[in-house]
């Protein structure tokens, strides 16, 4: 009964995410960008956690792990 909980929820236009979606994931320098709103799943948990394979898997990759990278996406699926 918490007057400050709530819920919201997110969703996009048909063809936004056609633009948004590469423009949310862009890697700026060292910094990767994660989160539900950078996935197709936004709005769900599962968009959260795919974000995160996807950013550790950049990352590995960035630091010349692909081989690692490519280990860490075959195991999430």
């Amino acid at each position: 009964e918490d007057r400050w909980a709530g819920g919201g929820w997110g969703s996009v236009q048909p063809g936004e995410l056609r633009w948004m979606l590469p423009a949310m994931r862009r890697v700026e320098g060292r910094v990767h960008f994660a989160g539900e709103h950078t996935s197709l799943w936004a709005a769900w948990m599962n968009g959260a956690l795919e974000s995160a394979e996807r950013v550790a898997a950049e990352i590995l990759h960035a630091d010349g792990q692909p081989r690692k990278a490519a280990e860490l996406i075959a195991s999430s699926t």
